[in-house]
């Protein structure tokens, strides 16, 4: 991680990329000295940790480079994402969540509401859907959090949406 002062003194976080780039007439060395850097207000940064965060609601920013005696030095901001941003977030992570049925029948047992699938595929009215459920029930290899028949489902067991990820993302560890 580097810095580079600009000519108005202000510091931003900068690259070797942006570095060569920057002064494309340059000859740069492979591997770049403290001093040469310095002849292009270049100067190498430490990162504090990141900190802990929610990634669906929250996003991690690096805060402007600070010197602290005599050491360039990068914190970070937590910042709430907008409420679309955040459901943007949501929708990419379930897209994502996606659990062998191994792991899905392991996790319903261990919450007491594996016996109720079998229960609920027989409450189902209509009966290509309930074929349908029955068959991805019983012969799917996955299960994925946005499958249509999962949204059929979660009401039937009593679970609701938060529930479910918590279920997929328990399930994915077993």
């Amino acid at each position: 991680m580097y810095v580079k002062v600009g000519n108005d003194g202000v510091p931003h976080l900068y690259n070797l990329t942006q570095l060569r780039k920057d002064n494309p007439n340059v000859s740069f060395p492979r591997s770049f000295s403290d001093e040469v850097l310095a002849q292009f207000n270049v100067y190498r940064a430490s990162s504090l940790p990141k900190p802990t965060y929610n990634e669906v609601t929250e996003k991690v920013v690096a805060r402007e480079p600070e010197n602290v005696n005599g050491a360039w030095i990068v914190a970070y901001d937590i910042v709430a994402l907008t409420p679309e941003e955040a459901a943007q977030n949501l929708a990419e992570k379930r897209n994502n969540m996606s659990v062998t049925m191994r792991q899905a029948r392991l996790a319903l047992s261990e919450i007491g509401k594996l016996s109720l699938i079998d229960e609920a595929i027989k409450l189902i009215p209509e009966p290509a859907d309930k074929a349908q459920i029955s068959i991805e029930w019983e012969y799917a290899q996955t299960v994925d959090r946005t499958s249509p028949w999962i949204n059929t489902m979660i009401n039937v067991i009593g679970m609701n949406d938060e529930e479910l990820d918590d279920l997929f993302e328990y399930a994915s560890n077993l």
